[in-house]
């Protein structure tokens, strides 16, 4: 079961946008008690600084969104970042080109095995996370099933989202299972529903309608490695760290204790 929660960094963008920011922002999360980070594009500072800051502070670099290398062949730039990190899983935050263009799907899994293939040798991962519109279908044909069917379940794992799951109108729990082993990562992010309002919003967990303790359950079983909380956006007037990330760090917590 597990012991420690991570967190999506995107949640706390705003606060790292120099080599500083990074550090004090770290320090901020590691007193919460967060002690793993997944990264979240380029950083306001090098590979190094990046990962000093983070280890300094006691965490763990569980994973990038970093995007493809500029040729999938051509890779020891980008083993050698995410060596800096000191972090085997590689990967990307999503794939917009594939929402409405069923052309583009499969040379996107031929280019992400690739890849994958080739970080084999160094014990790395490629990995997908997904949002909502990769349950879309395509000329008949649901663009998450695609990728699943076509990905190397050897070479490559996704990184579901908790939140995007539900508002893809799937079942979270039997996601989980359906991709037992296949799912490195998992992005704890709430779904809730405004008054008078249909469509759905994140917010911190346990403020909406997801049962994290089912999903926690579930995420162990089908192996899980890791726990990210992530929050996209944040209500007008709370601080993403000391309010929002806090909040959801004693949520979880909360359950995990008592599993």
């Amino acid at each position: 079961m597990f012991n420690k929660l991570g967190l999506q960094i995107y949640s706390v963008r705003n606060y790292m946008t120099d080599a500083e920011g990074v550090r004090k922002t770290f320090e901020r999360l590691a007193k919460i008690g967060y002690s793993e980070v997944q990264t979240a594009g380029a950083f306001p500072c090098s590979a190094e600084e990046y990962a000093a800051a983070a280890h300094d502070n006691g965490f763990e670099i569980v994973g990038t969104h970093y995007g493809f290398p500029e040729d999938v062949n051509d890779i020891a730039d980008y083993v050698k970042y995410h060596q800096i990190l000191g972090t085997t899983n590689a990967g990307i935050g999503g794939a917009g080109e594939l929402a409405k263009d069923k052309s583009k799907v499969m040379p996107f899994i031929e280019k992400a095995n690739t890849l994958g293939e080739n970080l084999k040798p160094y014990g790395m991962k490629f990995t997908y996370h997904h949002h909502a519109f990769e349950f879309a279908k395509l000329e008949g044909d649901r663009i998450m099933d695609m990728l699943v069917d076509g990905l190397n379940p050897e070479t490559t794992s996704f990184v579901l989202d908790t939140h995007w799951l539900q508002k893809g109108g799937v079942n979270i729990i039997e996601w989980l299972k359906k991709l037992e082993g296949r799912c490195d990562i998992l992005h704890l992010k709430d779904y809730a529903v405004a008054p008078g309002e249909n469509n759905g919003y994140i917010t911190e967990c346990g403020s909406g309608n997801i049962n994290f303790e089912e999903v926690i359950k579930a995420a162990d079983a089908t192996g899980v490695k890791h726990l990210c909380v992530e929050q996209d956006t944040w209500p007008l007037g709370f601080d993403s760290v000391d309010y929002c990330m806090k909040k959801s760090y004693d949520h979880l917590m909360g359950i995990i204790s008592k599993l």
